[in-house]
C-alpha cells in the first residue's frame, strides 16, 4: 500500500460544478502541489462521478474514490463522518484536511484535522439564507471548528470574524493564509463579445450587489462606447438582473456571458478596458486579484477583505450600494482622469499569490507539528 502523509476531502465538489470560488481555489492548490513536486505525498478523497475528470487535470495525482447515494450534501456528510476516519487510519495519514466548511460529525482521534471554512457569510449576510440554511451552517461550522486542530483563514478579514463569531474555540487555532490564484497566459476567445467592453465576473448572488453595476451603467451607457459584460454561474439574483435588463432595456448593451472556461475568463481580463466588483461580502475575493493579475484596471467596493487583498492599488468607492458614486468612479477610469499602474500591479498581484508559492505554504503547514 502507497503511503501518503496527506489526505484532502474533495467531497464538497458539486457534481455540477455549482461551487463558485471553492472549487476554483482547491484547483489552483492542486496545481501547485504537482508543480512544487509534492503530489506524491498526498492523496485526494473524491467522488466517482468526478473522478475521470480531475485525474485528466492532474495526472500527477493520487485519488481514493467513493461512491455515495442520495443527496450531495448528505452524502458528503456521511463519508466525512465514517470513510475519512477509516481511510486516515487505514493509510497512517498524519494530516486530513478539509477545504470547505463541512467536515463530518465525529472528531478525528488519530490524525491532524484542518478546516478551511472560507468565509462566514451566514453571519454577515443573513438575507442570502433561510431559518433553517442558517442554523445548518451555524452547527457544520461550529463543530468543524470545535474538532479541528487548526483552521486556515484566507485573509485577515476573515480571521478577525472567525475569532469574532466563535471566540471560545478558535484561540490559537487560525493561521492566515491567502488564496493561491493560478494567473493563465492562455488566452481563448468570446464568441459574441466584442470590443470595448467592462467587465465583472461573479456568481450572479444578492451578496455579489450587481444591481448596483447596473443602476451605475444606466447612468453612463448613453456617454461611453463600452458594453458591459457580466460572467459568472447563474444564482438566486440571476432572474432579478435579467428583469431589470430589460425593464431598462439595456439587453443590447448588457452581455451575461454565463460560465466560461479558464482561457477564455484570461482573454476577457487581458482585454477588458475595467474591471468592475460591488460585492457586499468576501472572504477573500479572487476575481479583482486576478483581474489586476491580467494587468486590467480595477474599481472595487471597499467592502470586508477587498481593500485588503487587492492591496490598496484598484480605484475604490463608496459606500457599495451608491450607483451614484460608482457611476463616477467608472467615468474617471474610462476617461483617463485616475491614473493605474497596470504593469506594478500585475506584477505585484502575480508575485503576492502565486500559486506554487502558497501551495508550499500550505504543504508546510499542514505537516507542522505532525511529526
Amino acid at each position: 500500500m502507497k503511503k501518503f502523509e496527506i489526505g484532502i476531502d474533495l467531497s464538497f465538489i458539486r457534481p455540477d460544478h455549482k461551487n463558485g470560488g471553492t472549487e476554483s481555489y482547491i484547483r489552483n492548490l492542486m496545481s501547485g502541489f504537482e508543480e512544487i513536486g509534492v503530489s506524491g505525498n498526498i492523496v485526494y478523497f473524491i467522488r466517482r462521478d468526478i473522478y475521470k475528470e480531475y485525474k485528466k487535470d492532474f495526472p500527477k495525482s493520487s485519488f481514493i474514490v467513493y461512491q455515495t447515494r442520495g443527496r450531495h450534501k448528505s452524502g458528503m456528510l456521511l463519508f466525512q463522518t465514517l470513510g475519512i476516519p477509516r481511510l486516515a487510519s487505514r493509510y497512517h495519514l498524519l494530516t486530513v484536511f478539509f477545504p470547505a466548511y463541512a467536515s463530518g460529525f465525529l472528531p478525528y482521534r488519530n490524525c491532524r484535522a484542518v478546516v478551511n471554512p472560507h468565509d462566514l457569510q451566514h453571519e454577515y449576510c443573513l438575507d442570502n439564507f433561510s431559518i433553517i440554511q442558517r442554523i445548518y451552517r451555524r452547527l457544520i461550522y461550529g463543530l468543524s471548528l470545535l474538532k479541528c486542530s487548526c483552521a486556515i483563514a484566507i485573509s485577515d478579514y476573515t480571521e478577525n470574524t472567525m475569532h469574532e463569531c466563535y471566540p471560545r474555540i478558535l484561540d490559537g487555532k487560525v493561521h492566515r493564509i491567502y488564496n493561491p490564484i493560478r494567473f493563465s497566459d492562455t488566452c481563448e476567445k468570446v464568441n459574441g463579445i466584442d470590443f470595448p467592453y467592462i467587465l465583472s465576473v461573479n456568481a450572479l448572488r444578492r451578496n455579489k450587489n450587481l444591481i448596483t453595476l447596473l443602476k451605475a451603467y444606466k447612468k453612463i451607457a448613453g456617454s461611453v462606447r463600452q458594453k458591459l459584460v457580466l460572467t459568472g454561474m447563474n444564482a438566486d439574483d440571476g432572474k432579478g438582473l435579467e428583469n431589470y435588463i430589460k425593464r431598462n432595456r439595456l439587453e443590447n448593451k448588457v452581455i451575461l456571458a454565463g460560465f466560461v472556461s479558464d482561457a477564455q475568463l484570461a482573454w476577457l481580463y487581458e482585454n477588458a478596458d475595467l474591471f468592475v466588483t460591488t460585492s457586499l461580502y468576501e472572504g477573500f475575493g479572487m476575481t479583482p486579484v486576478e483581474a489586476m493579475g491580467h494587468g486590467c484596471p480595477v474599481i472595487s467596493s471597499k467592502d470586508t477583505s477587498l481593500y485588503e487583498v487587492t492591496k490598496g492599488l484598484a480605484e475604490y468607492y463608496e459606500p457599495s450600494a451608491d450607483e451614484n458614486a460608482l457611476a463616477e468612479a467608472m467615468v474617471s477610469v474610462l476617461d483617463g482622469k485616475v491614473k493605474i499602474d497596470r504593469d506594478r500591479n500585475r506584477r505585484i498581484m502575480r508575485e503576492a499569490y502565486d500559486y506554487r508559492m502558497i501551495a508550499e505554504e500550505y504543504y508546510k503547514f499542514l505537516l507542522e507539528d505532525t511529526g
